[in-house]
């Protein structure tokens, strides 16, 4: 008769000990049965702040799975914390959601500041040479409707005090492409990549401003303008959708998601209205193309 009751006792409190192990995982509710049957024995054996260290916090680790595991006779329990990496359901990514882009938009981003650079560069050097020489022809000058001379030496070229817009480009460029490739290798304040993107905001504007002087005021267009142009818009479009989906920019709206989404049909609508308006207004010169 006695060794029948240790024999209850010693089940009621391995099942209970099983109750509160999943209890403390949040995956059934608690048994609570035989109170007081090795209740204080239990709860050391769980190792409560042994888990609580394991778990505290986990940036982007979601679900649990427990394997309980006898350790004696006694039934002591310990349990084992599997924790099994899940992607965000918002479209982001593990390297998101630790305050960074993924690898494959860095590298997109460093990319286009780089392309950017030496075309501005390369506008840098055709107006030295058009200094030194200025009947000389230019490489950039192909035809009619596709050329650089006629703009360099302008004031729509030299905005900041003077100082050549192509010059400041490399400038900018180069501080971009240096803030990316510290970026790969950790983080930078959000404030930065705001301003960084309200910066190229900034771009836009002045690339409407300069597209209209090329189109009404020479009649022609700089094919490296183009280059730096088109590096700028991908720039603004993917660097802000990077930053929505870090939430820096628009968090949880609908705008940030929309943009997330469809960044490169809107990086392709934005190029095609500018090919549009180059097409209808310098229509009388598009035979040059051909």
């Amino acid at each position: 008769m006695q060794q029948g009751i240790v024999g209850i006792s010693a089940f009621l409190y391995r099942f209970q000990a099983w109750g509160e192990c999943w209890d403390f995982l949040g995956v059934t509710p608690r048994r609570k049965l035989a109170n007081g049957i090795g209740g204080a024995k239990s709860a050391n054996g769980i190792g409560g702040a042994k888990f609580a260290s394991g778990i505290a916090n986990p940036p982007v680790w979601s679900h649990f799975r427990a394997v309980p595991a006898h350790q004696d006779q006694c039934a002591d329990i310990k349990v084992r914390i599997t924790l099994m990496k899940q992607e965000p359901d918002d479209g982001t990514t593990l390297n998101d959601c630790a305050g960074r882009p993924t690898t494959s938009t860095l590298v997109l981003l460093i990319v286009l500041t780089f392309i950017a650079m030496a075309a501005s560069a390369e506008l840098v050097l055709s107006e030295i040479q058009t200094l030194k020489h200025p009947a000389e022809h230019l490489g950039c000058d192909l035809n009619p409707l596709i050329g650089c001379s006629a703009s360099l030496t302008t004031w729509q070229a030299h905005l900041l005090f003077g100082i050549p817009n192509a010059l400041v480009g490399v400038g900018l460029f180069a501080g971009l492409a240096g803030v990316f490739l510290a970026w790969c290798s950790g983080q930078i304040p959000r404030w930065l990549g705001v301003l960084i993107e309200a910066g190229l905001t900034g771009g836009m504007v002045l690339i409407a401003f300069f597209l209209h002087q090329s189109i009404f005021e020479f009649t022609k267009l700089c094919p490296f303008c183009f280059i730096v142009w088109t590096c700028t818009i991908i720039l603004w479009v993917q660097l802000g959708a990077a930053l929505m989906r870090l939430g820096w920019l628009f968090p949880g709206t609908g705008f940030a998601r929309i943009w997330t989404a469809q960044r490169w049909l809107i990086t392709a609508i934005i190029l095609l209205l500018i090919v549009l308006v180059v097409a209808v207004t310098l229509s009388d010169k598009l035979v040059y193309l051909f």
